[in-house]
């Protein structure tokens, strides 16, 4: 899955809360969501790249920073 957080402030770096709320709603709604402790990779948008001729989904990334998370707990 895929989360672009909006940033109007142009920080270099978000605050911490905000990157790893961004990754645990990505891991919740991938294929990892049962999991725990999955990577997640962070960059910014500029860094990301689709492949010509590749299936929807597929990115590549130039450069990025690997954080562990938790998904976010599932409603029932």
């Amino acid at each position: 899955s895929h989360v672009i957080v909006r940033n109007p402030q142009k920080r270099d770096i978000l605050p911490s809360e905000v990157q790893e709320y961004a990754a645990r709603l990505a891991v919740s709604k991938s294929a990892g969501k049962h999991a725990s402790y999955v990577p997640v990779m962070i960059t910014k948008v500029k860094y990301v790249r689709k492949p010509r001729k590749s299936p929807p989904g597929l990115v590549s990334v130039q450069q990025s920073k690997t954080i562990y998370v938790d998904p976010l707990p599932v409603k029932e």
